[in-house]
């Protein structure tokens, strides 16, 4: 006989399923410590959740970034982290027998990405033919972004179900990711021209969703700007680029700066270490950005590309400049000179070693 009843398994199996990855490691640890068949069952239960995950994970592993927020918060299309679970057990309904294909998988094709590219068709029917499953509001959601609409695509069922159409070619593209991240020879960039092209053959949308799928796993958002401007061969160049799909991806990284500039010049000294270094890091950032900016591509300056990048490093350089300014004389409030006598009316500035060495003063 089971030691739990059949009430108590659904509602264990609903908390298991509904807790994060990293708290199901943890359960899994303290589940294990406990005597009795119901810790027993409980164990078990977790085990196949952790499992099933495994598989998913898998599965849409080309599409899993797109679910958690990027670490530096540039602007990039990402979807609800709850859907996913949802769209999973229903893609994989009908196919159990053949979910073991998924287990011990390594990165080289096989039987597995037969499986995997099955599902994610299946994924996107479900999003196209009931939304409603597994999107809890599958409306648009009011945009409360400064990017124009062709740059902030709305994470719909819609826009979801067309990037899981690209899901087998985005398998083979992320491998390839790296290289065209540095310095790709004239092959593996002609790889990547054709890829956009397979994409457009799938939507007229598929080129820009694409990079998106290739931007959710690149840490370094400037670093992107690499393959967009080699998706084609006039990509670097402002005129074309602008005019492109592909130039929603330099309006967010402006976008982007823009916001972080404004936090900069907000910035105020003070005793806050963690504030300061965090201002540290927003000017790092943008620094990286209009660098990389510089070299891929050739920005007009009279162009809204163009005037955008430059107040944006007028007003970093004014803020910083600002700071440090701002160093020095704390700098000399805290360790002040005074005038000593040399000989005769002989004098000069030196240390004022007596100074008291606490106070407001040192402080700041």
């Amino acid at each position: 006989m089971p030691a739990l009843s059949a009430a108590h398994r659904a509602a264990l199996e609903a908390v298991v399923q509904a807790c994060p990855d990293d708290g199901l490691a943890q359960l899994e640890a303290a589940v294990g410590g406990l005597p009795g068949d119901k810790a027993g069952e409980l164990a078990i239960l977790i085990q196949a959740e952790i499992r099933d995950r495994a598989r998913r994970d898998q599965a849409f592993a080309p599409l899993i970034p797109l679910f958690r927020p990027r670490a530096d918060q540039a602007a990039a299309l990402t979807f609800p982290r709850p859907v996913l679970a949802r769209l999973w057990r229903e893609a994989k309904v009908g196919d159990e027998p053949y979910l073991s294909l998924l287990d011990g998988t390594g990165p080289s094709h096989g039987d597995w990405t037969l499986v995997a590219d099955r599902l994610c068709a299946r994924a996107a029917a479900v999003l196209r033919d009931r939304p409603g499953d597994v999107w809890a509001d599958p409306s648009p959601p009011a945009r409360v972004s400064n990017l124009s609409p062709a740059a902030a695509p709305a994470p719909t069922p819609a826009e979801l179900a067309g990037c899981f159409d690209l899901a087998p070619l985005a398998r083979t593209a992320t491998p390839r990711l790296p290289a065209w991240l540095d310095r790709p020879d004239d092959e593996q960039a002609a790889g990547l021209r054709l890829l956009i092209q397979d994409c457009l053959a799938v939507s007229p949308e598929g080129g820009r969703r694409m990079v998106d799928i290739l931007f959710a796993h690149v840490a370094d958002a400037e670093r992107m700007l690499r393959v967009v401007t080699r998706t084609n061969r006039l990509a670097d160049k402002e005129a074309m680029l602008s005019h492109s799909d592909m130039g929603v991806f330099v309006e967010r990284l402006l976008a982007s700066v823009t916001t972080r500039v404004a936090r900069i010049a907000a910035a105020r000294p003070g005793p806050d270490e963690a504030a300061m270094a965090e201002v540290v890091q927003e000017v790092a950032w943008c620094a990286g950005v209009l660098g990389e900016i510089d070299l891929c591509l050739q920005l007009r300056p009279d162009s809204p590309w163009g005037r955008a990048a430059r107040m944006a490093r007028i007003q970093v350089a004014g803020q910083m400049s600002g700071l440090m300014k701002s160093a020095s004389a704390a700098v000399h409030a805290a360790l002040p000179m005074k005038r000593q006598r040399l000989s005769g009316r002989m004098t000069r500035l030196s240390p004022w070693l007596d100074a008291p060495a606490t106070g407001e003063a040192v402080e700041a």
